[in-house]
């Protein structure tokens, strides 16, 4: 058993930006070692839909470390000037960098940490408490899918949130369910010639990414969009409401009381869920436009449905829906099943071990986003991205990444 002072689970920009604070603190006597666990062969920004065209909605100073130190060799601009492309960028007039960009910067991040090392194609499968007679947390074991198992005082979660899949679809093969987190990889083996009937499920930006990856991808195939909502909206992104994703605006949120904290999250939903960067919507209206222009009906959208019901079809899905415009209920048969229904804010499904083994219902953080857990001294676990309801929206977000990272290791080494 491997011994490590700080262990994180998962490289991706959260943990990749600690150990950017890391690599700069000046101070950390107490972490001799510090390691990343990484599920994948490589560090790469949202996988599955990874698209070569597509732009990141968020700007380039908010990568790992610029809003804390805007001078830090680990910046964005100087991976491309390091890459020799900075003149390049800048010529393109934008702060929206393109997510395949943002993806092979964490790449080189991760490539250049000295303090820590990245260890790939290990995928943690539990995570355990050592615990003394009186319940008092000494250490945590990590046991990794390959067998291998690590001791570390302090623990860092950053692997991002648990899929949210409808419970319609729960019992469904998995072979023709696809979220959204796995599209591009299931892409490459999904056969135009065997998909004929394709439905994608949700509204937002990942649902009409996915619907339009289809649309060029299976020319001939039918294409249904079946959404709650009345139709497909703009983020809402004005500089009055983004102020409520700066690092100053998390003391305000974290000190309210829960009916506020519901209604804020509530009332900035569409900032981050829900909607459709402009781009996208124009595309996708136009190519609706041309379609209705010569009389055909391959591609549908159909608003204001409840899922009722989903099962396994002959190698599909057949899916039931109610049309709350008219009443009716319809049912269908479809090859595919896309998932653009993004994921769950709750403590990942990692920890549920631990709440029961504490007796305890639900595992909260503090401000520092240290657990509210029983420990010995010198032992901590710190959750990333996870923390919506009490760090405000921005929290699974770039955004946050640079102070934050600073908040934790300061936790840490304090």
């Amino acid at each position: 058993m491997q011994h490590i002072d700080l262990l994180m689970i998962g490289c991706g920009p959260s943990n990749l930006s600690v150990g950017v604070a890391l690599e700069e603190c000046t101070e950390a006597h107490n972490i001799r070692s510090s390691l990343i666990i990484e599920k994948d062969a490589s560090v790469c920004w949202h996988r599955g839909m990874l698209f070569p065209e597509a732009q990141s909605q968020v700007s380039f100073l908010k990568d790992l470390v610029t809003q804390r130190d805007p001078t830090s060799r680990f910046s964005f601009l100087n991976y491309l000037h390091k890459s020799k492309r900075l003149d390049s960028f800048i010529n393109l007039q934008t702060f929206n960098p393109y997510r395949k960009e943002i993806s092979d910067y964490l790449q080189w991040v991760a490539d250049n940490l000295e303090k820590t090392q990245v260890v790939y194609n290990s995928k943690v499968t539990e995570v355990l408490p050592e615990l003394t007679p009186e319940g008092e947390i000494t250490g945590w074991q990590v046991f990794v899918e390959d067998g291998e198992c690590y001791r570390a005082n302090r623990l860092i979660f950053g692997a991002g949130r648990d899929l949210n899949v409808p419970a319609v679809f729960e019992n469904v093969s998995q072979d023709n369910v696809i979220h959204s987190a796995n599209f591009l990889t299931a892409l490459e083996h999904m056969s135009s010639q065997r998909i004929n009937n394709i439905a994608v499920i949700g509204g937002a930006q990942s649902s009409a990414e996915m619907y339009q990856s289809c649309i060029e991808n299976f020319p001939t195939a039918n294409i249904t969009m079946i959404m709650r909502s009345i139709g497909l909206v703009n983020y809402e992104g004005s500089q009055f409401t983004n102020t409520l994703f700066q690092n100053d605006y998390i003391n305000t949120y974290f000190n309210c009381d829960n009916t506020t904290r519901e209604k804020t999250l509530t009332a900035m939903h569409t900032t981050n869920y829900s909607g459709v960067a402009p781009s996208t919507l124009s595309e996708l209206y136009r190519f609706h436009y041309l379609q209705d222009m010569r009389g055909e009906n391959r591609v549908a959208m159909l608003t204001q449905c409840d899922l009722l019901h989903a099962v396994d079809d002959d190698g599909g899905v057949l899916i039931t829906w109610q049309d709350n415009k008219t009443g009716h209920t319809h049912s269908a048969r479809f090859d595919v099943v896309l998932l653009g229904t993004g994921y769950k804010n709750k403590t990942p499904t990692l920890f549920e071990n631990l709440s029961n083994q504490l007796d305890i219902e639900q595992i909260c953080v503090d401000r520092n986003y240290r657990a509210v857990l029983p420990y010995a001294p010198g032992v901590s676990l710190h959750l990333q991205g996870v923390n919506e309801n009490t760090h405000g929206i921005a929290d699974s977000l770039l955004s946050v990444l640079a102070f934050r990272s600073k908040e934790i290791i300061d936790d840490i080494t304090d």
